[in-house]
């Protein structure tokens, strides 16, 4: 459940960056606008997730540290990424 959840992480992180780079013009920003709702459930998902590996290792007595630190990086991504958008709009 680990590899899924981290190989999971890595396709958030890849769809953050190539929603980024996409231009949206005219009604274009319309499918970006879906685009972010289907990535922002997806985090949520994967978050549960996160906490349910975390939550598995624990009890298992293995190394806690990896699930952590990947719970702790996705959170910093969207984190920044809200950061992002206010500054993009809030102005």
């Amino acid at each position: 459940m680990l590899y899924i959840y981290l190989f999971g992480l890595a396709g958030l992180v890849v769809g953050a960056i190539a929603i980024l780079r996409t231009y949206c013009e005219g009604f274009g920003c319309m499918g970006l606008a879906v685009l972010w709702l289907i990535w922002s459930a997806a985090y949520i998902v994967l978050f549960i997730l996160g906490f349910f590996v975390l939550g598995k290792a624990k009890r298992l007595a293995t190394n806690p540290k990896l699930p952590k630190q990947s719970l702790l990086a996705q959170a910093t991504l969207g984190l920044l990424l809200l950061g992002y958008w206010a500054a993009k709009n809030v102005t």
